[in-house]
């Protein structure tokens, strides 16, 4: 979700994409304690997490998409835990 809400708004411009895309890293991205990455599954409407298990394809596109945010915000919060982890 997160790489097509960048990809879209680096297409397009309209930065509501962009407000979305930070809205949903801050609201529905909790990371787990243990390996500073997201949980896969997240129920928007009660906060519940699943998933805490990784493989490395998915820890590099989202290395790679959390730094396009934090890039494309200016903001570094995302991108320094995660880089502090791997």
């Amino acid at each position: 979700m997160l790489g097509g809400l960048l990809s879209s708004y680096q297409l397009t411009g309209d930065k509501r994409l962009l407000v979305m895309a930070d809205d949903w890293e801050n609201d529905c991205c909790p990371l787990q304690l243990s390996t500073g990455m997201p949980y896969m599954f997240v129920n928007l409407k009660t906060g519940a997490t699943r998933g805490a298990v990784s493989n490395p394809a998915e820890i590099g596109t989202l290395l790679i998409e959390f730094g396009a945010l934090s890039k494309l915000t200016e903001s570094r919060c995302i991108s320094t835990k995660l880089n502090a982890r791997w």
